[in-house]
């Protein structure tokens, strides 16, 4: 993935490119191929196919749709295999006894109404698999109908209709002659990949063919004429654009030899070569306007030498016969391709299911996440004080998990329990028997924020883990283990202690890679023998990658499968803006702490409380 060279790009910027980056990797190993991803600072999106892969590149102006919204319209075009080369292809076999000029007119209109449906087809494949892409969909579509023009109105064609229903605009539609444009854009929501095929050559034989027909009678040369105005104005603003980037070349080659820093040469050079590329663009685009122009005056010229366009349009209706039967049925149809839509969409959806937790689990597998760890013994120091008397609560709580014997009610034990067998001969069912089984004790594990943040509520983070030492105190089956994080996006520095006398090393510096902590935690857990394990994450700050809150949900996720209990602390000043990240990575099992002043009322109350309740849901398993 290639990024811009450019000061402007800011942590946050960054962040979205590597959401960018994630989706294009995932869609690269669901098809097996290569897509060649680059970005520049326009407002435009270029996409082709080849035979070794895909290239997207895809402009990060924020005016209108935004860059992800963007990207996810043309991963869906991969990911659901436009069909655009096979239609392309079909319209290649078009022929007609008229001119050529006439069967282009008629190619061109049933290429646009393909690409309105096809779009709509890939947006609600890709929308449902991602339901978040959905509605940035629908908002793009409301986007881009204010770009088409200051006032839409209602349409007067069938084409006009079939874009307008494609934006949503249901309204204007149904005020005007094709109303049912709007069923045709609902029928190819879900379709597999025929779907927008199928049903454009249903819509141009069944709604734009007898329109043409009646317009052809009325008028056969206002529609020609309106469409060369409308080339001529085309040509107009290629004209205007080129004039544009021509001055700002020229202006760049005079500015050039004065500057003297390289990276400010750099980034003129590279500027002008971009538009240097636009440039070569847009006189490709203006020679085709010249070809298309060309083409429809002569067919205004053929035309009036008694050009029969009737006859042409039946001739065009004959070429493109695409169902055996002529009659088939809008409903039946749409049925059918709404089935094989269900079946693709399945099949895609778990593969990229199976991808995404594949390149995750492999991201952060156990000998990568080593690669990431630096491992720093903890140093002795002076005991930390505690609250003594929140530890001696602690500790009534601790005693009643720390293990020993636990009886069973069984139907293989030694012993009767009395009350059992009472219950037994009255109802003439249930166990009576018991047995005395060993379990394990109860293992915490507290990751603590060491970023640079937590600077100021250091002592009072090293007095809460203090009194959690002295509440265990005595408990041999009950064992605590701080884990202190703190660290970089590459890196992540961990502080691993198991007794009182190690907790004055906990600092605060660094930043906070979150995601590679709790992948960490996850990891060291899963050696614990335990019965019951409960793992705390207590942070003060935001993370240093938006996806780690992605990678330390799904640690969590791994940890709450395996029947760990893991809940969070979010505290600090800004408290309620991180608790919305919090609440993604634990869902309600988080508390908030406006400060560490807090801290110990919450170990009472809050966290003693969650420590209760869940081993009670366990016991009732």
């Amino acid at each position: 993935m290639k990024f811009l060279d450019s000061s402007n790009f800011e942590f946050e910027e960054n962040s979205k490119y590597e959401i960018l980056e994630n989706m294009i990797s995932i869609v690269e190993q669901l098809k097996n191929k290569k897509i060649n991803f680059s970005i520049t600072e326009d407002n435009k999106v270029d996409f082709k196919k080849s035979n070794r892969g895909y290239t997207i590149k895809l402009g990060l102006d924020h005016v209108g749709i935004s860059s992800k919204t963007k990207l996810e319209k043309e991963l869906a075009k991969i990911v659901f295999d436009s069909p655009i080369e096979e239609f392309n292809k079909l319209s290649t076999t078009i022929k007609t006894n008229g001119t050529m000029q006439t069967r282009g007119v008629f190619v061109n209109y049933l290429k646009i109404i393909f690409n309105y449906l096809e779009s709509r087809r890939i947006e609600s494949c890709y929308g449902y698999i991602y339901r978040g892409t959905h509605e940035r969909f629908i908002e793009a579509r409301i986007q881009e109908a204010k770009t088409q023009s200051n006032e839409l109105l209602i349409p007067n064609d069938p084409i006009e209709a079939l874009k307008l229903a494609k934006y949503d605009k249901f309204d204007l539609v149904k005020k005007s002659d094709f109303a049912v444009a709007i069923d045709y854009i609902q029928a190819v929501e879900m379709t597999g990949k025929k779907g927008a095929i199928d049903l454009s050559i249903m819509y141009w034989k069944k709604v734009v063919e007898p329109f043409l027909n009646k317009k052809l009678g009325k008028n056969s040369q206002g529609q020609y004429y309106e469409k060369i105005k409308s080339l001529d104005d085309e040509l107009q603003e290629v004209k205007d654009q080129k004039s544009q980037i021509q001055s700002e070349i020229e202006k760049i080659k005079q500015e050039l030899p004065t500057i003297k820093e390289f990276g400010d040469k750099k980034l003129l050079e590279n500027r002008m070569h971009q538009l240097i590329l636009e440039y070569g663009d847009l006189d490709k685009e203006q020679n085709e306007l010249k070809k298309q122009d060309y083409s429809l005056k002569q067919e205004v010229k053929e035309s009036k030498e008694s050009t029969d366009k009737k006859s042409m349009l039946k001739d065009f209706r004959e070429s493109v016969k695409i169902y055996e039967d002529q009659k088939i049925n809008f409903e039946k149809l749409t049925e059918n391709l709404k089935l094989e839509g269900k079946k693709e969409i399945k099949i895609i959806e778990e593969k990229l299911e199976k991808i995404s937790k594949n390149m995750l689990i492999s991201e952060y597998n156990s000998p990568k996440i080593k690669k990431q760890i630096f491992e720093e013994k903890p140093e002795l120091s002076n005991k930390v004080p505690f609250n003594r008397n929140i530890a001696e609560k602690l500790k009534l709580v601790f005693k009643k998990i720390q293990g020993g014997k636990q009886l069973e009610i069984d139907s293989v034990g030694d012993e009767i329990d009395v009350d059992s067998y009472i219950d037994f001969r009255i109802k003439k069912i249930g166990d009576f028997q018991v047995s005395s089984k060993n379990f394990v004790g109860f293992d915490i594990v507290i990751a603590i924020d060491e970023s640079g943040s937590m600077k100021n509520d250091l002592d009072k983070v090293k007095r809460m883990c203090s009194t959690l030492y002295e509440a265990i105190s005595g408990l041999p089956n009950v064992r605590l283990t701080i884990i202190g994080w703190s660290g970089d996006s590459n890196s992540c520095k961990i502080k691993k202690i198991t007794t009182a006398a190690e907790i004055g090393s906990l600092t605060a510096n660094w930043e906070t890679p979150l995601g590679t902590a709790v992948w960490y935690c996850q990891h060291f857990m899963e050696k614990l023998s335990s019965q019951k394990r409960l793992f705390i994450l207590i942070t003060d700050g935001k993370p240093n990658r938006i996806k780690d809150v992605h990678l330390a949900r799904e640690g969590v996720n791994i940890m709450k499968k395996n029947g760990i209990i893991c809940n969070g602390i979010c505290v600090g000043v800004d408290s309620e803006e991180y608790a919305q990240f919090m609440h993604s990575i634990f869902g309600s099992k988080f508390v908030v702490c406006d400060n560490f002043e807090h801290v110990d009322s919450l170990l009472r109350k809050s966290i003693s409380e969650q420590i209760i309740r869940s081993i009670r849901m366990a016991n009732h398993c």
